[in-house]
């Protein structure tokens, strides 16, 4: 080990891990229901001895980071049937939804990062290499892998900014892996100052996972409600967005417009549909109907149809911009479909990338509506530039969306650089 590596890691393990074990674990076992049900967790699977049939592909993520790596696993298994999959987790609250996901052969949390415990959790499963998905770097891991001898890689990495005061240790971690991909030029120049390690602009595989959704979505057994309707649609909205969504609304004629809420619940719904009533707009549920009337809102109530409504749309709105955190816009813009959100867009890169993406002079791939009054004049704005420029439009989205794909082969020709899939 190198010596500014051994003080890092004596430092680490005889001040910052008893501390942080000593101190703030018992506090957050007593107080935080995520931490305990993760410290549990953690116990339960040290005790179980499943058996582990050879090597495995070893993918990482601290918990939602999963999404990234779900392009990743088709493309492995597409490869090599028979490779096993490995993947860990640090919070318990993607736990279902990985083990639920039929690519994956193995799935366990990740111990806490102590030597012996990683050193026992590489011995039962053996990897041939390690992928981490965006984030979730630990020093001890990142040692042990290097030790046994396995490759690692940080994909799909972000870096906004270097804090000066950080940056000795998180040199000392960057260094320990074996390869870095980031998703854009800027992250390279951030990371280059930090670490000394080569830094590839390999993209983000979420691209390559929506892009693949859109080409295998299922449709609807009542498809047949909305499809050939140019309707506007709201997807992933909160109450915030629905307030700002019914009053631009209320100014506007002949936009047919369907209504996704994020929470389907019966309270949330009626509240909606109570909402609509008062500002003089009909409403009827997606689930109740087998026909769309006229000047009526679609109200969607049931889960997994945003993807071919996004298809089948003329354009749209994303949620949780009037709210505080804009959710995703890359289905719709894969779906090469303009895009308007609120105020609160700039926890979202794509969002922020494509607001700079010119569909005309006056209108942009993304765009931003500060108010209410500003929400009705884009939705009168891009219902005009899609009746007159709908496949142009679309062009030039799909042009941008798909030199931003291609991210996952790179991680898979890794893996088989570094003799981990064949």
């Amino acid at each position: 080990m190198k010596p500014g590596n051994a003080l890092f890691f004596f430092i680490y393990r005889t001040l910052v891990l008893p501390l942080s074990l000593g101190l703030l674990a018992p506090f957050l076992f007593i107080f935080n229901k995520k931490f305990r049900k993760g410290m549990l967790l953690r116990i339960r699977s040290q005790q179980e001895q499943k058996e582990v049939s050879g090597a495995t592909i070893w993918i990482h993520c601290a918990s939602g980071e999963f999404e990234y790596a779900k392009s990743i696993l088709r493309e492995v298994k597409d490869i090599n049937p028979r490779a096993k999959i490995l993947v860990s987790y640090f919070s318990p609250s993607y736990k279902t939804q990985i083990e639920k996901t039929n690519l994956v052969d193995y799935s366990q949390i990740l111990p806490l990062d102590l030597a012996g415990p990683i050193q026992n959790f590489i011995k039962k499963f053996k990897p041939t290499a390690l992928i981490i998905a965006r984030s979730d770097l630990w020093p001890e891991l990142l040692n042990q892998c290097a030790k046994s001898n396995i490759p690692t890689l940080l994909f799909s990495h972000t870096k906004s900014s270097v804090n000066p005061l950080l940056k000795p240790f998180e040199k000392t971690i960057y260094n320990l892996l074996t390869d870095i991909y980031v998703v854009s030029e800027s992250d390279k120049e951030s990371l280059e100052k930090i670490t000394d390690k080569s830094v590839v602009v390999a993209g983000d595989t979420r691209y390559d996972q929506v892009q693949f959704r859109l080409q295998n979505r299922i449709a609807s057994s009542k498809s047949q409600i909305y499809e050939g309707r140019n309707f506007f649609i709201a997807g992933s909205t909160w109450p915030e967005d629905e307030a700002a969504l019914i009053y631009a609304l209320t100014q506007i004629q002949d936009l047919p417009t369907v209504l996704v809420p994020h929470e389907n619940d019966e309270a949330h719904l009626q509240n909606l549909e109570k909402e609509l009533t008062r500002a003089d707009l009909k409403s009827v549920r997606f689930s109740q109907i087998e026909t769309w009337p006229e000047d009526t809102v679609l109200i969607v109530d049931q889960m997994g149809l945003l993807a071919d409504l996004y298809a089948h749309c003329k354009f749209a709105f994303v949620g949780g911009s009037f709210k505080k955190k804009v959710h995703s816009v890359m289905e719709p813009l894969g779906a090469k479909k303009p895009v308007i959100v609120g105020p609160f867009y700039k926890n979202n890169r794509e969002a922020i990338i494509f607001s700079q993406v010119r569909l005309d002079s006056n209108t942009t791939a993304v765009s931003v509506a500060q108010t209410q009054e500003e929400l009705h004049s884009l939705l009168l704005q891009i219902n005009k530039l899609q009746d007159l420029h709908n496949e142009k439009t679309a062009a030039i989205i799909q042009t941008e969306f798909t030199i931003k794909t291609g991210a996952t082969k790179m991680v898979t020709q890794w893996l088989k650089q570094k003799g981990a899939l064949s």
